[in-house]
């Protein structure tokens, strides 16, 4: 394999890893902006709420939102390890040093 054709793989590698990596981040934004709304209620039920204090309605809202957007983190962020050494692990390669580092 000449330098010139390396190089060529290596570009379209990356593209494709930079594809899958907005692909699915942007599929965990548009879950995640489907799924908070469903949330409201339970999280008002059960006590999870406060009062915001700088409007003049003073309306309870949910305060712990920020546990299903850190579980959406966690999960997208898990997904993208396996998709940083795709060619690896679908490709029976051999993982190098320079494949970790980079």
């Amino acid at each position: 394999m000449s330098f010139a054709s390396y190089l060529a793989d290596e570009k379209s590698s990356q593209t494709i890893r930079l594809f899958l990596n907005v692909a699915t981040s942007m599929t965990g934004s548009i879950v995640l902006f489907k799924i908070m709304p469903k949330f409201k209620d339970m999280f008002i039920r059960a006590g999870l709420k406060g009062i915001d204090l700088s409007k003049k309605e003073k309306i309870h809202i949910p305060e712990a939102f920020g546990v299903i957007s850190g579980a959406f983190f966690l999960i997208i962020t898990f997904l993208f390890i396996p998709l940083r050494f795709y060619e690896t692990l679908a490709f029976n390669r051999e993982l190098s040093h320079h494949q970790v580092c980079n």
